[in-house]
């Protein structure tokens, strides 16, 4: 058995290799749930399902988004094969993009619009369709 200090992850995605990196732990989510390789871990095989792949690096953690697919980790390796890799930065402007959505509709419409649609609450009615019809006749009369 190796004595190694370090694992090395790879990363891999139908269009190639997404990360190869040397790390000092790696955290996945698999079917049964999530579990966690440190150097001279024993052989391990998982199937890992969509969440986030966390590593460490000399105290610095990482994220990344993944898709379902397998993981093969050693005393020195983690290998993981996935349908989808998404690292931290594309997950910082997929966060922003809502909120730049909303701050170009406010310049659309208007400090004034944005003012009088804040007092509307927003609401959702669930119930059959014909109960909506009976609120209204019952309003007018």
């Amino acid at each position: 058995m190796a004595n190694s200090e370090h694992l090395q992850l790879d990363v891999v995605t139908p269009s190639g290799s997404a990360l190869s990196i040397r790390v000092d732990s790696v955290q996945a989510p698999s079917v049964v749930g999530e579990f966690g390789v440190l150097p001279n871990h024993l052989p391990l095989l998982a199937a890992l399902k969509c969440g986030l792949l966390v590593w460490e690096v000399e105290g610095k953690r990482n994220i990344a988004a993944i898709g379902p697919g397998f993981v093969e980790g050693g005393p020195d390796k983690v290998l993981l094969l996935t349908d989808l890799f998404r690292g931290a930065q594309s997950l910082r402007r997929a966060v922003r993009r809502p909120g730049i959505q909303r701050a170009a509709a406010r310049r659309r419409l208007g400090a004034r619009a944005t003012r009088s649609l804040r007092r509307f609450p927003r609401r959702v009615v669930y119930g059959p369709v014909g109960a909506l019809d009976h609120k209204k006749k019952s309003l007018a009369h």
